[in-house]
């Protein structure tokens, strides 16, 4: 659970009971764990034959967040590898000829466990900003006019678009 109710209450003002908002909590925390994944232990397997293997996501340095690299073996045991077997360059994983348990290239089917980085605190910014653009919360007005006056209030975008504007911002994040 990224936000309880009560927490939430402390970004916005609604008349709406507990219940409907532990309703819209459950939504957006779903809608964020489907574009960011889930912030839990993940493994990923990935079939060798290359020196490099490409992996669904960036290992940021210097904390790769990897737990483990299993490697299929010649024999019937796998071969849980040591730091010093491979090189990780982003999206990349290479097989290094030097180390523990040399080879020139991954071998078999590879398993790389790993956790994502801790982004609690972009999460629950995400879930406040999605709650928020919910009509039953704030208004849906992007401008009102008052004789002379006018004022706007957004950019024109959709509904749908700007909640997917802050999904977006979830995406797994890029190694420079």
């Amino acid at each position: 659970m990224l936000l309880t109710v009560e927490e939430l209450r402390e970004f916005i003002t609604t008349g709406l009971s507990d219940d409907a908002l532990q309703i819209l909590l459950d939504a957006t925390e779903r809608d964020i764990i489907a574009a960011a994944g889930d912030p839990v232990e993940q493994t990923e397997y990935v079939q060798g034959g290359y020196p490099a293997l490409v992996l669904s996501r960036p290992m940021p340095a210097p904390s790769y967040g990897l737990i483990s690299v299993t490697e299929a073996s010649d024999s019937t045991s796998p071969i849980v590898l040591e730091e010093d077997d491979y090189r990780i360059d982003g999206y990349l994983l290479h097989r290094l000829t030097t180390g523990t348990n040399p080879r020139t290239f991954w071998y078999g089917l590879v398993e790389v466990v790993f956790m994502p980085p801790d982004r609690d605190d972009e999460r629950k910014r995400a879930q406040v900003a999605l709650i928020q653009l919910d009509p039953t919360i704030g208004s849906d007005i992007t401008s009102e006019r008052i004789g002379e006056y006018s004022v706007s209030y957004g950019s024109g975008t959709t509904y749908a678009e700007r909640y997917q504007a802050v999904l977006g911002s979830l995406r797994p994040l890029t190694v420079a």
